[in-house]
């Protein structure tokens, strides 16, 4: 039989691979060309949400270009309107990444007609639990390495850091004028972190640190201690730092008073563990859907 809700070329148009010709498919060349088109599916959807939640969540790339964007013409933004933009942006620069690597997820032959079913598609649970994983272990790591290489306890000069010179250590302890009526409460109702920009008592042009606190222990001055983090402050804390003029684009440091470099590593630790059991399960989990397709095969 034919079929014409499975035009050929249309079709398969969409993978990238040639067509044989024909203005129609069989239902059994329709249901190989989808087999075909299934891994290209499955890296599109995996890895456009993959980077759309990592710009969301690191706040940066097409996310971060968005949301700054609505920031400036409506003075807020939307985060369900802007992951989705994100994921306009993201999904057809992934497609057509992955399209030339099809060839590696599928085996081939001159035409799609006749040609043999993906068989990495039965490892498609596996994998997503394995990259799951993957990705636990990759950013715990990175906080890992970030907190093992905080350096010793030491004193923070505000003036000095105001002319230039940056800190010694990435964990630090330090007191100056807390601009208080400048400082912005910013995260989700009920546990929103409150940022406080402060400056040595000269300070000459913008702020160089801010100190960000939880809400049921906010900094309100005083000496503030925990460990710095490099252009670390929201997209929205910090237009809003741009639009009072204490911010020109320049070098600046967030200090985060929940975070010691012990506490960080222990907790690292934690999460390494448990995304290398995740990872580790995936991998199992393919091993067994190997065996099992070989024996089926037998």
């Amino acid at each position: 039989r034919e079929y014409p809700e499975y035009p050929s070329c249309a079709v398969i148009a969409i993978a990238g691979w040639p067509c044989d010709g024909r203005t129609f498919l069989s239902e059994d060349d329709a249901n190989k060309v989808f087999r075909q088109i299934m891994p290209l599916i499955w890296v599109v959807a995996i890895g456009s949400l993959a980077l759309a939640l990592g710009s969301m969540l690191a706040y940066v790339g097409p996310f971060a270009w968005f949301a700054e964007l609505q920031l400036k013409t409506m003075g807020s933004y939307s985060e369900t309107t802007t992951f989705v933009a994100t994921l306009v942006v993201i999904v057809p620069v992934v497609y057509f990444l992955a399209r030339p690597f099809t060839h590696l997820l599928a085996r081939q032959e001159q035409s799609v007609v006749g040609a043999s079913s993906f068989s990495i598609a039965a490892y498609r649970i596996p994998l997503i639990i394995g990259c799951a994983g993957l990705l636990i272990v990759v950013w715990s790591a990175t906080d890992y390495y970030r907190a093992a290489h905080a350096g010793a306890l030491t004193s923070l000069d505000l003036a000095k850091l105001e002319g230039g010179q940056p800190p010694r250590s990435g964990w630090v302890t330090t007191a100056g004028r807390a601009l208080l009526q400048d400082a912005i409460s910013f995260g989700k109702v009920g546990s929103e972190d409150l940022f406080v920009p402060i400056s040595s008592p000269n300070r000459k042009g913008d702020v160089h640190l801010f100190v960000k606190s939880p809400h049921d222990r906010q900094f309100n001055g005083g000496v503030a201690r925990g460990m710095l983090h490099r252009k670390d402050l929201p997209g929205p804390v910090r237009i809003s730092m741009e639009k009072a003029g204490l911010l020109h684009g320049g070098d600046y440091y967030v200090l985060d008073t929940e975070e010691e470099p012990a506490m960080e590593l222990s907790v690292s630790m934690t999460f390494i563990e448990i995304g290398g059991a995740i990872l580790a399960f995936g991998m199992i989990a393919a091993a067994v859907t190997h065996f099992r397709r070989k024996k089926s095969v037998l």
